[in-house]
């Protein structure tokens, strides 16, 4: 067994927000007598730059062996420390964050209980470290370029994007021409920005046709795919100027899906076809530019919520052409909805610009619209049921209410794009229960796929508006840009470890890894086969180690004892 001799002890304060329920004074004292402990000592701010440069000089002046730093989340701040150990010569593994605000001081309001958990929980992060032994890195190259699937508005931006940070890309688009699907006119929500999106994206074309980093292949598509993060070989089928199919085999570092949805409208769930007097939103887009069109129409009815309640973020398309309707050919507008969503940036202050400006909001409940088609040349009407008129007993037939007008816009179901399933399949990522590719974490990543150095982008997560796209374009050419910057990069030997002789082979391993870092390999001996770890692939979640009936992978830094020395005394 390793034993750590020297052992530095920094408290942070955090400007007094752990310091106010936690005894410092106290917990030096404890700590002050211990053999193994050659520093401790408390700061006001850690994490700011002239005390991490005090705490460095620490570190290098005491010739310290292993550190641990009782501050905030690990989350929050874990990344700073541990550059700033390696600046002063220590590995990060003889590091330990003790988190004392999040898990001490802020559940705890009594001081000297909350104390008494601040040392037991440094005591047992001084057990750990005393095993913890120095991590080594190793270094592999990495090609520098970016495939990007799908040509449309969020696939172009992000090209561009990435070529503004010197990056080499590869634009691939199964239809002949890029631009994927094109709306007449789009306005973004915080109503500081309105203008064609086809201008835009005709824009873009030009910029992507004449950049020197930027290659374009239409009618193509991705056929396979192998490799790890920086180094991925992908083999692309396509179609000659001869019309001839061809394959091409290419090495890509990233790739970033910018495949989009699609619209579909459910007949099934509405009961009547598409007509003159009966479009969809996506239509409606369309007629709006044709002023002729209009003339006849004076009033336009919306009827939202049958598709899916759940999409909310079609509600600024419809609040949108709803403004439109009547701010430029003051068409009197009502909406049929069963919920109001505007938790989307600039969506409430749509909505009421609507409320003031005569749209008519109804609302209904589980019983759907009923709409009867008139003949050729009659206004449609739409019947449904206001429960608030039931409740009210206000004089209407069990609030019965029947809506005359000459244009009814349903609005589409969103759908995956066609083959995002052969895709997603192929690339070995995660999709929603509606196919969509799934977001690693809805709230904090939500660019990230399971699998390192795949990347979304747009609407292939589902229905996207203008802001969250270039939201996307710019968070996605980032990350791309700071794995593939260096020709070279440098990873830790943090990974999971398989002991090949107690493997079994039963490839549990193989079935439960979420970011297909475990694959099998040909073995030194003729016909034999073993289970590897990707390095580069793997993400050190520890669930194939939890998962092997064989006990036979481990995670280096996260052994039995360990973890056990942090439970027990």
């Amino acid at each position: 067994m390793h034993k750590t001799k020297k052992i530095g002890i920094f408290l942070c304060s955090c400007g007094d927000t752990i310091s106010q329920t936690v005894n410092y004074k106290k917990i030096i004292k404890h700590f002050n007598g211990l053999n193994e402990i050659s520093v401790i000592e408390k700061n006001d701010f850690m994490c700011k730059p002239k005390s991490l440069i005090k705490f460095k000089k620490k570190i290098k002046d005491t010739r310290l062996e292993s550190v641990i730093v009782a501050a905030c989340s690990p989350q929050l701040k874990g990344s700073v420390f541990r550059k700033a150990i390696e600046e002063a010569g220590i590995n990060y593994n003889m590091l330990s964050l003790v988190n004392l605000r999040e898990q001490c001081a802020m559940v705890h309001r009594e001081k000297n209980y909350a104390t008494a958990y601040a040392i037991d929980l440094i005591e047992s992060s001084i057990r750990r470290i005393k095993l913890n032994q120095p991590i080594l890195s190793k270094t592999t190259k990495v090609n520098q370029t970016t495939l990007i699937i799908g040509g449309g508005f969020s696939g172009l931006q992000t090209a561009i994007n990435l070529s503004n940070l010197g990056c080499k890309t590869i634009l691939l688009e199964r239809e002949t021409s890029l631009g994927g699907s094109r709306n007449q006119s789009l306005r973004s929500t915080d109503n500081k920005m309105e203008f064609s999106l086809m201008d835009l994206i005709d824009k873009n074309i030009k910029k992507v046709n004449s950049n020197p980093l930027l290659q374009v292949f239409t009618q193509s598509e991705l056929i396979s795919l192998e490799g790890e993060p920086g180094n991925f070989k992908a083999v692309i089928k396509g179609k000659a100027k001869n019309k001839k199919t061809i394959r091409k085999n290419i090495n890509i570092g990233a790739i970033v899906l910018a495949t989009g949805c699609q619209n579909f409208f459910p007949v099934e769930k509405y009961g009547i076809e598409p007509s003159s007097q009966v479009i969809t939103l996506s239509e409606l887009g369309k007629l709006l530019n044709c002023k002729e069109d209009l003339k006849s129409i004076n009033t336009v009815c919306f009827i939202n919520g049958i598709v899916n309640d759940d999409q909310r973020l079609k509600g600024d398309k419809l609040l949108l052409r709803a403004l439109e309707l009547i701010n430029k050919y003051q068409i009197q507008v009502y909406i049929l909805c069963k919920n109001v969503y505007v938790a989307e940036n600039g969506l409430e202050e749509l909505y009421q610009q609507a409320r003031e400006k005569g749209i008519v909001f109804l609302k209904y409940e589980d019983k759907k619209p009923e709409i009867l088609l008139g003949k050729e040349g009659k206004k449609i009407k739409v019947l449904f049921i206001d429960e608030l008129l039931v409740k009210d007993n206000v004089h209407y037939k069990e609030g019965e209410i029947i809506i005359p007008c000459d244009l009814l816009v349903l609005e589409e179901e969103i759908i995956p794009a066609s083959g995002a399933d052969k895709l997603s399949e192929m690339l070995q990522i995660n999709c929603d229960d509606e196919g969509f590719y799934q977001q690693r974490n809805i709230s904090l990543q939500p660019i990230f796929t399971n699998r390192k150095g795949i990347y979304t982008v747009g609407s292939c997560r589902g229905l996207k508006n203008i802001n969250s796209t270039l939201d996307d374009c710019a968070m996605v050419s980032l990350e791309v840009h700071d794995l593939l910057k260096e020709k070279v990069i440098k990873y830790n030997l943090d990974r999971a470890v398989v002991d090949n002789d107690k493997c079994t082979l039963c490839l549990t391993c193989l079935r439960t890894c979420p970011h297909k870092a475990i694959q099998l390999e040909n073995d030194a001996e003729p016909n034999q086969i073993k289970i590897a770890v990707n390095p580069l692939a793997c993400e050190s979640c520890g669930i194939c180690v939890s998962c092997c009936p064989a006990s036979a992978i481990s995670l280096p830094g996260f052994e039995n004892e360990q973890v056990t020395s942090e439970i027990t005394d």
